[in-house]
């Protein structure tokens, strides 16, 4: 099947999972007490972590519970085919100040717990969360975002060129301010109507695109803040010619298990491994409704396979919860012969995407030279 047919009659094979995160995000009134995963709590008990309390924002994101709330453990089983596989892995744990409604339909606050626009959109100013964290539990503020901006974007070691979402109309970069602690604003020349559709288009979980760092984490591998010396032993040790090529691996999240996370879960096995391990991040931001804080499964395991084949077999046998990547719509007479024996369910759902369908044209036609040029 064409991939434009695989996305139009677009399938998964699921097993009903309480997955909260992936619930309509909107107002709702913040929980005045709060209960964490009964794994987070022993270790807040041992002293390893402090009480939730301390660990959440002071404004938490609130995610409204899609049928029920759901209950703390368990694995995710998922299937990718190695490191290429990008959109697998990286889409779980979609991670940006601002996010897009499960339909599509708005965009809302995430990370971020608000913004304000001024009046000829030139300017936007986005407003942090009071005491959220990453997880390792330093500090999330305006310096990881100023961070980025100052010392990656516009450090053409690390950066080629701005993105194009970060310039005017001139080619010119807009301008990145801290106004305090939890205040950062963007200004561009001109009005920029759709910055909120390209923030939400950031992903935290990716490091190209992501609009905020670990600054903490990142600053001992950048020479505007580590001794030079302090860099260059680290750059030979790990076997790189340049402190860029050190810095670029080390902000690799997938890559790189040390390197702190806002995600909901963490990497704690590398994108290389047989198995890549996505772990529940002790100081996630969002709770539900009835103040738990999320996520409600423990961890998520994307399993390795050669081939799309031998991963549609996987999911046949019932060896996976959750998936509709890489799952073949010809399969699914197998798939629903064998629900039952799986103990899983098919779903079909309409593809949000537009038709593929096209007229390309000839790009060498000369026939006709007025025509040739457009």
């Amino acid at each position: 099947m064409t991939p434009t047919g695989w996305y139009a009659r677009a399938m998964a094979v699921v097993v009903v999972l309480a997955l909260g995160l992936s619930a309509a995000i909107a107002a709702a009134q913040t929980p005045t007490k709060f209960k964490e995963a009964p794994i987070l709590a022993e270790q807040v008990k041992a002293g390893k972590l402090p009480p939730v309390e301390k660990r959440l924002p002071q404004d938490p994101l609130v995610v409204p519970v899609v049928e029920r709330t759901g209950q703390y453990g368990g694995v995710w089983r998922r299937a990718f085919l190695g490191p290429a596989d990008f959109n697998n892995y990286v889409r779980v744990v979609y991670d940006a100040l601002v996010r897009f409604s499960p339909d599509g339909a708005k965009i809302e606050p995430k990370i971020a717990a608000g913004w304000e626009a001024s009046k000829d959109f030139k300017t936007w100013t986005i407003k942090l969360r009071k005491g959220a964290r990453w997880s390792d539990g330093a500090p999330f503020t305006a310096d990881d975002i100023v961070f980025w901006y100052r010392d990656v974007v516009l450090n053409k070691d690390l950066m080629a060129a701005v993105p194009g979402w970060m310039r005017n109309a001139d080619g010119t970069p807009a301008s990145v301010e801290k106004v305090d602690a939890y205040t950062v604003r963007f200004t561009y020349k001109q009005a920029a109507t759709l910055f909120l559709t390209a923030l939400a288009n950031q992903d935290g979980g990716d490091r190209t695109y992501a609009v905020f760092l670990p600054a903490h984490y990142l600053k001992k591998f950048h020479p505007k803040y580590a001794k030079k010396e302090d860099i260059d032993k680290l750059v030979a040790a790990a076997g790189f010619k340049t402190w860029a090529e050190l810095f670029a691996a080390r902000n690799a999240p997938f890559e790189n298990p040390e390197r702190p996370t806002m995600t909901a879960w963490v990497p704690v096995t590398r994108v290389s491994d047989q198995v890549l391990t996505l772990r529940r991040n002790p100081y996630f931001v969002g709770v539900d409704r009835d103040g738990n804080q999320l996520p409600y499964i423990d961890e998520v395991r994307f399993t390795f396979f050669a081939d799309i084949q031998a991963l549609n077999l996987a999911a046949v046998a019932g060896e996976l919860d959750m998936q509709e990547r890489h799952i073949q719509m010809r399969n699914y007479p197998v798939f629903k012969e064998n629900e039952k024996a799986g103990k899983y369910r098919v779903i079909t759902w309409p593809t949000f995407g537009g038709a593929d369908a096209v007229v390309a044209f000839n790009q060498s036609y000369k026939a006709d030279p007025e025509i040739a040029k457009l």
